[in-house]
């Protein structure tokens, strides 16, 4: 190739807006292809870069570079250059950009010679695109189809099926036909099938076309011969073939697939023939897979025929005794004595009883339902199954006698399907008495059972001895000692609890059972305990944990909504109670305030709270399992969100509930969700809004969608928090308003998670005993506070001061103090208010006039530029302004005495 020779290509990428450069793809000269693209840069190009798109054909003189090839010139090849356009088609013949401009010169009706309609011929043909022989012109396409004539051998179909869409070309298709030789084309199957489903090709089928096909017919492939008697209609031709083939897998699922697929005159005599066809073969079906075997039944269509089929069915492998239980269910027929096809089936599952369990139980079904019917011998083949298959299939047995016999039958050693069987003996309401034998082997081996099996079947044989044995050998570890009192069992309702003397049991057993065992003893002495003396209970607390108090409340609760205690002899045993625990104590104010004013509800939880922490014998208590804990804030996501004035908007309207990434938002533990407001998604697509309304949560200054407050029955009674006690004992019933329900819990929350930030400061700085709270007068404390604290060491050098602790009067307070004043770390202000140390905020006075006091000594701050400084000079403390911005905001804002609680 020569330097700066005229070369013709594709552009395949164009950058000239960033680098203003491109490459061409498919080169060649006149005389030979280019050896690898040529790059070429915007300066090299005649037209405007934007006309250089992809795949758009160009010509350009060659220039040979150490870097490569480069195109100099670069120019369209357009309508104003016809004989240069023409000139690249003749150069490009073998390669891609040839379609692309053949393509163009028809749309042209440019006139080609012989040369370029032979070679536009065979580009047509290697690409498949007979579509663009109807572009040509009327007189082209007569010689086209001179030119095909002398061309064409052997053509796929659907080549033919685009021919005899073009006009020109049916005398074509038609002498294509006549040559078709079925004896030596792959294609000739498909080639019947397009003659069958199009009728403009079926036109075109010349007369001798059926004369040729019969006349080779007896030499032609199955699947052929199958094909034409379907297209010649001939029952004759049909038969010929089913009587001749050499049998075997293949040519039986073909014959069957076509004879599925197709019906003829006369089927009774096709089934005849079938007949006749199997009989030969029945000493042989071992040489079948049992697919094929299966099939050969159903072709036969003869009872007697089939039974022998089916008793002589080996079956080697699941996926073989899978196609077997397919076909009992599909075909759902009589077909006699299956006593050996049956037998087969059964001694695969024994043998392979872990590959088969997981078969589909619509496939096992069939035979299961037949199995009543079967001989006792291979009754008793079924019942020596494996217990873990045995049990997989108890739920798919209908008939009662059978599954009963099968549970009586059942080898319980070592299997590991408890659940199943108890489910199944449960949900069908099996009579205990017909399960003697099953109840004998089960507790026969009771002691080899884990601790939640016994417990399983406890609840369905109540049986006190096992029960006995169950308690003593999983709630009170002391064997020894406990053997005089395992008349305590758990959650078996149907066993009356003993008349052992509680108060000993309590007293010899504290501290050694497990929260089960606690309970089982708890709901024993409820049953028994006078709604009008409370004395025993309340020495048995006095001498117990004090741990022991709030799970008592828990289980009363537990007892009161299972039915076996009245709302109202719980709350007049609460009255004479004397709780001294701090969760027990705040429990009993809560069940007995639940329907005061809020006020009178204020003043008993406060006054609990300072009796409970007066007489704490510890550090650091806390308020534990009162409500759910916070577990991050939910919200909506998808295609739903909310725009920046807290709306709900909706794009598309599909959205789910979701839960943040983030920590709890709540420190302390308890969820403080209260509720908002409740209102409608926007769709912005459909323009308009949802008719469901969705609520959504304030939750410490963000939108929360989904608070954690569900009630959940079904948990251990010492796991209950406030959110399943009241509504078990009605303070809180479906009645109430949803809203109204949220903020009660809200309340509650807000009030703990306070307490528990205030129970974690209960420590004197100076000699590290404990606070214990100064008497106060309920009334004049707001919700959260208990306020004034002082040291309980009498010989401590600070014990004479009052430590105030408190809450922030901003509402969007945040630091490290969570809210929490210290009067140890806060100065007061000129109003005698304690300073916040993390926004600085004090009174409402200083609030309204927007004056900042400062955080070390209760100075006013005066502000100088871009800083505010003490006038206290000895003082001298300053706060940049970045300090000041949650102070300022909240100036802006009114005080909310109702909803903050302080002082």
């Amino acid at each position: 190739m020569h330097d700066k020779e005229l070369c013709f290509g594709l552009v395949k990428f164009l950058d000239y807006e960033k680098n203003g450069f491109g490459f061409i793809h498919s080169a060649r000269s006149e005389t030979q292809p280019c050896e690898g693209d040529v790059f070429f840069r915007v300066k090299d190009a005649f037209q405007n870069p934007h006309q250089y798109f992809e795949g758009v054909p160009v010509s350009f003189r060659l220039e040979k570079r150490e870097e490569g090839l480069r195109g100099r010139k670069v120019e369209l090849i357009s309508e104003s250059r016809p004989e240069l356009w023409r000139k690249t088609l003749t150069a490009c013949w073998d390669f891609p950009i040839a379609l692309t401009i053949l393509e163009d010169l028809l749309r042209r009706k440019v006139d080609f010679d012989q040369s370029e309609l032979e070679a536009s011929c065979r580009v047509i043909i290697q690409r498949k695109r007979f579509d663009l022989l109807a572009q040509f012109s009327q007189t082209q396409q007569e010689r086209i189809n001179e030119i095909l004539i002398d061309t064409f051998e052997m053509v796929n179909p659907n080549d033919l099926l685009n021919l005899a869409r073009i006009d020109a070309f049916r005398g074509l298709v038609t002498h294509l036909l006549a040559k078709w030789d079925f004896r030596q084309s792959g294609n000739s199957v498909q080639l019947i099938q397009k003659l069958i489903e199009d009728e403009t090709l079926a036109s075109l089928v010349p007369e001798n076309f059926s004369v040729n096909i019969i006349r080779t017919f007896s030499n032609l492939d199955f699947s052929l011969q199958l094909a034409i008697s379907r297209f010649l209609n001939s029952q004759e031709l049909l038969e010929k073939c089913l009587i001749e083939v050499k049998w075997d897998s293949k040519t039986i699922l073909l014959a069957d697939a076509f004879l599925s697929a197709n019906s003829f005159e006369d089927n009774h005599r096709l089934e005849r023939i079938w007949q006749m066809i199997v009989n030969p073969l029945l000493d042989d079906l071992s040489d079948f897979p049992v697919a094929v075997q299966l099939k050969m039944v159903e072709l036969a269509n003869d009872p007697e025929i089939s039974g022998i089929i089916l008793n002589q069915v080996q079956i080697q492998s699941v996926s073989d005794l899978e196609i077997v239980l397919h076909f009992f269910r599909k075909n759902g027929k009589n077909y006699g004595d299956l006593q050996g096809v049956t037998t087969g089936i059964l001694q695969f599952l024994h043998s392979n009883p872990t590959e088969t369990r997981h078969l589909s139980k619509e496939h096992l079904r069939y035979f299961v339902d037949k199995l009543p019917e079967v001989s006792p011998s291979q009754l008793s083949l079924f019942f020596q199954l494996p217990a873990i298959l045995l049990i997989s299939l108890l739920e798919i047995i209908t008939e009662e006698n059978l599954l009963i016999e099968t549970i009586n039958n059942l080898d319980l050693i070592g299997h590991q399907e408890f659940n199943i069987l108890a489910q199944t003996i449960q949900s069908k309401s099996l009579p205990r008495s017909k399960l003697a034998t099953f109840e004998k082997k089960l507790f026969a081996h009771f002691s080899k059972l884990d601790r939640d099996e016994r417990l399983k079947w406890l609840q369905i044989f109540p049986n006190e001895m096992y029960a006995e044995q169950y308690f003593v050998d999983f709630e009170f570890p002391d064997m020894a000692r406990s053997l005089p009192h395992c008349s305590f069992y758990h959650e078996l309702d149907k066993i009356e609890a003993g008349s052992h003397d509680l108060q000993e049991t309590f007293e010899r057993l504290a501290g050694k059972q497990s929260q089960e065992g606690k309970g089982v003893v708890w709901r024993a002495f409820l049953g028994r305990i006078s709604a009008n003396d409370c004395a025993q209970l309340n020495h048995i607390l006095k001498e117990l944990p004090e741990h022991y108090q709030a799970d008592l409340i828990r289980y009363w609760a537990y007892s009161v909504y299972h039915g076996k205690f009245s709302t109202a002899d719980l709350k007049n045993q609460l009255t004479q109670i004397q709780f001294t625990e701090l969760n027990a104590s705040i429990l009993q104010a809560i069940l007995l305030s639940g329907e005061k004013s809020f006020e009178d509800f204020k003043i008993a939880l406060n006054t609990s709270f300072y009796v409970s922490i007066k007489s704490l014998k510890s550090f650091k208590p806390t308020i534990e399992n009162l409500l759910k804990t916070c577990d991050g804030r939910k919200f909506y996501k998808g295609d739903i969100g909310y725009d920046y004035r807290g709306k709900y908007v909706s794009f598309g309207g599909s959205f789910w509930l979701e839960q943040d990434s983030n920590h709890p938002l709540c420190p302390s533990g308890f969820c403080e969700g209260n509720f908002w407001k409740e209102e409608p998604f926007f769709n912005k697509d459909r323009n308009e809004y949802t008719q469901k309304k969705y609520p959504s949560f304030w939750c410490r200054g963000r939108i929360c969608s989904k608070p954690n407050r569900e009630a959940d029955f079904d948990l251990p009674p010492h796991q209950w928090t406030l959110c399943e006690i009241l509504p078990a004992i009605g303070i809180i019933t479906s009645n109430n308003p949803q809203k109204d329900i949220h903020r009660i819990y809200a309340r509650y929350a807000g009030w703990a998670n306070r307490m528990n930030e205030i129970l974690n400061r209960l420590e004197c700085r100076a000699c590290k005993n404990l606070l214990r709270p100064e008497p106060f007068e309920p009334k004049r404390v707001g919700f959260y506070a208990v306020p004034l604290f002082k040291c309980s060491n009498q010989e401590c050098s600070q014990f004479e001061e009052i430590v105030r602790l408190t809450h922030c009067l901003n509402p969007d307070c945040s630091g490290e103090n969570n809210h929490i004043i210290d009067s140890r770390d806060c100065p007061r202000c000129h109003n005698n208010w304690l300073v916040c140390q993390d926004c600085h905020a004090c009174c409402k006075e200083h609030h309204d006039k927007k004056i900042a006091s400062c955080p070390k000594c209760g100075e006013i701050l005066s502000q100088n530029r871009d800083f505010w400084k003490c006038q206290n000079k000895s003082c001298g403390h300053s706060l940049g302004e970045k300090s000041m911005i949650i102070l300022k905001k909240f100036w802006n804002k009114s005080v909310d005495y109702q909803n903050r609680f302080i002082e």
